[in-house]
């Protein structure tokens, strides 16, 4: 006969015995529960599921169903563990200064585009950026950067009434 390790699902108590006990009913010496004695699991793949409680298909212990790693051993009991999106939440205007938290991507570009329409051939497209900046953060009101938009329209404005007067200067 070989020996038989489970755990208490109430207080987490190990405890074990022969296998001769598989499927019967036995009371926690620590908290007087009456468990149902689980049956022994044959390594397989994938952990096995009962109840809540799942068996590490590598050293069989009981784990919550929720756990991704066994508790004893380590071992991933859902396959490869997915990534975590961590979102700090901290939407504050200081982040917003920062980083560019929440803001439409079209004002980040309207507003570079603006810094660069000094040289007159950006202004045009930080004018139109802007303007598409302007469009996506109404339809979208979780998004900022109405003020780089702006920027993006005024600079490229400018910019753009300079270029066509170098334009029209040369064919002059």
């Amino acid at each position: 006969m070989s020996e038989l390790k489970f755990a208490c699902p109430k207080c987490k108590q190990s405890l074990e015995g022969d296998d001769s006990i598989q499927g019967q009913v036995v009371e926690c010496p620590s908290c007087n529960t009456q468990i149902t004695v689980p049956a022994a699991m044959q390594v397989r793949p994938e952990a096995q599921v009962s109840g809540g409680m799942m068996f590490c298909p590598k050293c069989g212990q009981q784990n919550l169903e929720n756990n991704l790693k066994c508790t004893r051993c380590g071992h991933c009991l859902h396959g490869a563990i997915p990534p975590q999106i961590v979102v700090n939440g901290d939407d504050s205007a200081a982040m917003r200064m920062l980083l560019p938290i929440g803001r439409s991507g079209w004002a980040i570009a309207s507003g570079y585009l603006g810094l660069f329409s000094v040289l007159l051939v950006p202004a045009p497209f930080a004018l139109l950026t802007g303007i598409l900046a302007v469009v996506d953060i109404r339809k979208h009101s979780e998004k900022h950067g109405m003020g780089r938009a702006v920027f993006g329209i005024v600079m490229g404005a400018l910019g753009t009434i300079g270029l066509m007067a170098v334009i029209i200067m040369s064919l002059i």
